[in-house]
């Protein structure tokens, strides 16, 4: 039968090694609190005109290059009226923003035809995110006047 002193420091060094592993994961956790996997990643036109989008998927750690999708849109109520994007962004989570531009020339009255969403915009739109990488269905509209917005959602 161990001694008092060995249980204590058998207890004390798997008491230990828990904390540092669980020191690990919330580290792990709080490092990667801004990355972002799409799922899904889309393009949808509720104009009634086809579009063209070209949407650009930056990782803002520099890890990554740049990812371009490219959706031929139908007008709206149309079958083609949305598109699924796919990319590494769906599959491996990373500091991402989203550049989205009409390709077709079109625009609104302004020509406001550029949409920008930084990593931390996109993050400042997710209620209870924080800790860990994130699942996020981000959505670019193409607006009945022509103009893009982005649909961001947990």
């Amino acid at each position: 039968m161990p001694s008092a002193n060995r249980r204590t420091l058998l207890v004390g060094g798997v008491g230990g090694l828990a904390a540092a592993v669980g020191g690990g994961v919330a580290a792990q956790q709080y490092a990667t609190r801004d990355h972002l996997r799409f799922r899904p990643l889309a393009a949808e036109n509720e104009s009634s005109d086809p579009v063209d989008v070209a949407v650009t998927v930056v990782d803002e750690s520099g890890d990554r290059d740049e990812a371009v999708h490219e959706a031929a849109l139908a007008p709206a109520g149309a079958e083609d009226a949305s598109a699924v994007l796919r990319g590494p962004s769906v599959k491996y989570p990373s500091p991402y923003g989203v550049r989205a531009r009409r390709t077709d020339g079109g625009g609104s009255a302004t020509d406001a035809t550029d949409l920008t969403l930084s990593n931390a915009a996109i993050v400042g739109r997710l209620p209870e995110s924080g800790w860990g990488s994130e699942r996020v269905s981000l959505t670019v509209i193409v607006e009945t006047d022509g103009t893009l917005s982005a649909r961001v959602e947990p």
